[in-house]
């Protein structure tokens, strides 16, 4: 864990070690940007953060390191068109 904390430190991040007993970043570093993400789309949305994490999906290609989150687990019940709708109002810069 030290050795991702040197990694890291140009990130500026209050906590690097992951909140969820799900995250693995010591074994899978890529867990730390899934649950630096799901923080942030736990408060946007007003979800769990669980859940949110839940929803971030594994890119096909590691090496690209793209992340899909599939909206409708945020918020069940809602369409993903609200859902992306009411993510989009509240993070316009």
């Amino acid at each position: 864990m030290q050795a991702l904390e040197r990694c890291t430190a140009f990130l500026n991040l209050k906590d690097v070690s992951p909140e969820l007993p799900a995250a693995k970043a010591s074994v899978n570093p890529l867990d730390l940007c899934r649950v630096h993400l799901a923080a942030f789309l736990s408060e946007t949305v007003a979800c769990n953060i669980e859940d949110a994490f839940k929803s971030i999906l594994w890119p096909n290609n590691i090496s690209s390191g793209d992340l899909a989150v599939v909206l409708p687990k945020l918020r069940p019940g809602m369409k993903a068109n609200e859902v992306a709708a009411d993510l989009m109002r509240k993070v316009r810069i």
